[in-house]
């Protein structure tokens, strides 16, 4: 893994060394630079280096890191409404260089939800020139107490697009540009997540129908023990502090995103460390849609419970 991290002003945005690279496809060659014509896919290639990265099909269109990088920054740069002047980039590569991550955390947009809660604005870019991850760009809340990424319904603007021709860096970056304008409207949401009760058979019965759910053909509600009891414990812990509420439940559950490590067996950590966050974001991303997570989340401001999850 390579990293560069970037603090200031406008400059921060710019195109660090680790991604100043432009690829190219082409015919995939043996070691001698003989085309190797029994293969109908062809090969992804950094530009710069001469390495193959990977192989694709005639649809896949690599977009280099950097040039999405121009695209998300031109568009940042031209909204006069976002406010630059206090930012934190981080670029990670991975697997040389085909798989990145981009985080810009935005420290002038601020929320203190309840007292000694602070969060901060963050938008997290991730790609890929090897397949394995589409494009996708989302904006969510870093919570400062314990540096979990906060993903809320309110302001998560996420966008994912596959690599192929109807693939518009342009049109994206010109729809996540908009994001920033939504953090200040999420406030009331944070707040509505800390007054809303939830028990700890819902927060049980929630996480074995999202993040921990693993159907099988004759038992469709299986799921993953382990995860799920680690999922429970982790909740148990952030209602020491934040009560029986969906924002321990929301806390939980970015915890389990944000801790890809070893150091907690949540039953789901193997391959590589980047791999494993990434599929967690997605895995959280998909439970805040899930319909009991809605439930949960229009109970009544002051806290009494309109609608209780009728569970199977």
């Amino acid at each position: 893994m390579e990293t560069s991290i970037q603090e200031g002003g406008r400059t921060a945005l710019s195109v660090p060394s680790i991604l100043n690279f432009d690829v190219e496809t082409g015919p995939i060659q043996d070691r001698n630079g003989e085309t190797i014509s029994k293969f109908i896919r062809r090969g992804i290639y950094n530009k710069t280096s001469g390495e193959l990265i990977s192989t694709c099909g005639s649809k896949y269109v690599p977009v280099a890191h950097k040039d999405i990088v121009e695209k998300v920054n031109s568009k940042l740069l031209q909204n006069p409404s976002i406010d630059l002047s206090d930012i934190k980039v981080v670029d990670e590569t991975y697997d040389d260089g085909s798989k990145w991550r981009r985080e810009i955390i935005f420290n002038k947009y601020v929320a203190e939800p309840q007292v000694g809660d602070v969060l901060k604005l963050r938008m997290v870019i991730d790609s890929s020139l090897d397949l394995t991850r589409m494009f996708a760009a989302t904006f969510d809340a870093l919570r400062l107490w314990c540096l979990n990424g906060c993903l809320s319904p309110a302001i998560h603007v996420a966008n994912r697009y596959k690599h192929t021709f109807g693939f518009n860096v342009d049109a994206v970056a010109e729809k996540i540009a908009l994001a920033p304008s939504k953090f200040n409207e999420s406030k009331d949401e944070f707040e509505l997540m800390i007054k809303s009760e939830v028990t700890p058979e819902e927060a049980l019965q929630f996480f074995k129908k999202t993040i921990g759910h693993r159907p099988r053909p004759s038992e469709p509600w299986h799921y993953s023990k382990p995860l799920v009891d680690n999922l429970a414990n982790r909740f148990r812990k952030e209602s020491m502090g934040l009560g029986n509420t969906l924002w321990a439940l929301y806390n939980a559950l970015t915890h389990y995103a944000s801790h890809p490590d070893r150091t907690e067996d949540w039953g789901d950590t193997r391959g590589k460390e980047h791999n494993v966050k990434y599929n967690r974001e997605r895995a959280v991303a998909k439970a805040l849609t899930h319909d009991m997570w809605l439930v949960l989340f229009t109970d009544n401001l002051d806290g009494q419970r309109s609608v209780h999850y009728k569970y199977n």
